[in-house]
């Protein structure tokens, strides 16, 4: 009886852990996107300069490499918007994760 509750408990941390690791990239990936934007939208914006300014603070995540990677991810998924009204959360979803995976793999081999 105690291996079937252990065996219960563990799926709920494991399905938890699950949603947290999920609901992080989203949220990285929609910063990725912000940041993306609003280094686009700006005029005579020096990567040097951000990257001086925002790697002490943040870390690695923020070298000039990875806001140029932050702009094309940007400019590659900004048109994602008008397509998720014809899909389906669950669709959006996966579609998102796909995304997601990729760009932290672009991000961890810089």
């Amino acid at each position: 009886q105690n291996k079937e509750i252990i065996n219960q408990i563990e799926l709920v941390v494991k399905e938890a852990q699950s949603y947290v690791v999920s609901t992080v990239n989203i949220v990285l990936l929609k910063s990725y996107l912000k940041i993306g934007e609003i280094i686009c939208d700006s005029r005579n914006v020096s990567l040097r300069e951000l990257e001086r300014e925002l790697k002490p603070k943040y870390g690695d995540g923020f070298s000039r490499r990875n806001l140029s990677k932050m702009i094309i991810c940007f400019k590659d998924y900004k048109s994602g918007e008008t397509v998720s009204p014809h899909l389906s959360w669950s669709h959006y979803f996966l579609l998102l994760q796909q995304v997601v995976l990729s760009i932290v793999m672009i991000i961890s081999k810089s």
